[in-house]
């Protein structure tokens, strides 16, 4: 009986590591993402990350206690999943919406950094949140989950997304023609 509860818990890990992602779009056209399908929801493939290791130079203070800490800093994955990669938003606002997928869940000190077109917008806890005021246009959004002393843990790289704005046509401006007759240049 003992040999088979180490055998359950031996395989715990790799169950766990097997959590799926699903993405759908619900009646309003909103897009939700979790661990559990809904109906017509799709299985979201996340990409490999590699974790980068800490520049802070280690010490031999807590010998192995301090690698036990260093361990416990990592993460399986960390991605961009909301706006999609290459993804158009139409919003006169300039609002985007951005969502993250931590996992493990984001640990105690650590900050996720955003960053939109190269620049440094803020560092926070939060997997949703909207950024306000975006200029219509390409932009690219990268995020970094950092530590308390700032050292990047992992990164999620970058996405691109398209911002438009509506246009609103008015009826009573037509064109003019190059002969100056209004509305002949249709």
């Amino acid at each position: 009986m003992f040999r088979v509860a180490i055998l359950l818990l031996g395989l715990l890990p790799i169950m766990v590591s097997a959590a799926e992602i699903y993405k759908w779009v619900d009646d309003m056209g909103v897009t939700h993402y979790g661990d559990q399908p809904h109906q017509g929801a799709e299985k979201i493939e996340l990409p490999e990350t590699q974790p980068v290791p800490s520049s802070r130079a280690s010490s031999n203070l807590g010998g192995s206690q301090q690698n036990d800490v260093a361990d416990d800093k990592g993460y399986k994955s960390f991605a961009i999943v909301q706006p999609e990669n290459n993804q158009t938003i139409r919003d006169n606002a300039g609002s985007v919406s951005v969502a993250f997928i931590v996992n493990p869940s984001l640990r105690a000190g650590h900050k996720i950094r955003v960053s939109l077109d190269g620049h440094r917008l803020k560092d926070g806890t939060a997997i949703r949140f909207s950024l306000q005021g975006v200029d219509r246009g390409t932009h690219t959004l990268s995020a970094a989950i950092v530590d308390a002393n700032g050292a990047t843990v992992i990164s999620a790289g970058s996405i691109s997304f398209h911002l438009r704005k509506h246009f609103i046509s008015h009826k009573n401006n037509k064109p003019e023609s190059s002969d100056g007759v209004v509305g002949a240049g249709l």
